[in-house]
């Protein structure tokens, strides 16, 4: 984690050193500029300009772990408390044979959502799986992570029409994490987590608006755990 506020200030500065030289790493690797990366994260369009260029000293973590999710690494990277980011998504023409290796790749489902209605929900079940297939190392979870094709712009400036997103409904969710709700009744919204309990309080990425949704009628509230850019 970033230094604590009792250590030295060069330890602060290294540290911080670190985030930046790796974000400029993550920026490179993704073939993103600093403007594209702070606007998919949400966070305002000089977010990384400013983290890059010394405007900002005292990075807050969540804000840095919306930014690894564009960058494609986890948050620890950024942070320096990982060596390495985590495993990439990869395209492959063909699905993989069935292995019991634990580092095996595997293939993960994606589904072409339905258009939204008024409130962002959409249609997904097995009529709108796609051909396209992806692969990822176990540590996503076999048979348990599903990629959805996002139908349109409304879950802007987050996610846009044709971006790729990847759900995974055994990892958490935290306050202000991103996820996709999945009803009882076979509609689906992307969207912000505000609270979590015996009523779901979302928000909309497009404009902000939040919703109460009870417990009773949510089938699941799946962690988006990465995201890919339309080929």
């Amino acid at each position: 984690m970033l230094a604590s506020a009792l250590a030295p200030e060069v330890d602060a500065m290294s540290s911080l050193d670190l985030t930046r030289e790796r974000i400029r790493e993550r920026l490179t690797k993704t073939g993103l500029s600093a403007n594209d990366a702070s606007r998919k994260a949400g966070l305002g369009l000089s977010y990384v300009n400013d983290l890059l260029t010394g405007k900002s000293k005292r990075p807050v973590p969540h804000r840095l772990a919306q930014l690894a999710e564009v960058l494609d690494c986890d948050v620890g990277y950024l942070l320096g408390t990982l060596d390495k980011a985590r495993p990439h998504l990869k395209l492959v023409q063909s699905e993989p044979e069935a292995t019991s290796s634990s580092t095996a790749d595997f293939a993960i489902p994606i589904y072409n959502a339905g258009f939204p209605d008024a409130d962002g929900f959409f249609k997904i079940d097995e009529n709108s799986k796609v051909e396209t297939v992806f692969t990822a190392s176990r540590m996503l979870g076999p048979g348990v992570t599903y990629g959805i094709v996002v139908p349109d712009d409304s879950y802007a400036p987050r996610y846009y029409a044709g971006e790729q997103i990847f759900a995974h409904p055994n990892r958490s969710v935290s306050r202000g994490g991103f996820a996709v709700v999945r009803m009882k009744d076979g509609r689906a919204t992307i969207c912000r987590v505000v609270s979590l309990g015996e009523t779901t309080v979302i928000s909309r990425l497009a404009d902000g608006q939040t919703r109460e949704i009870p417990r009773a009628e949510i089938e699941g509230v799946h962690r988006v755990v990465g995201s890919v850019e339309n080929f």
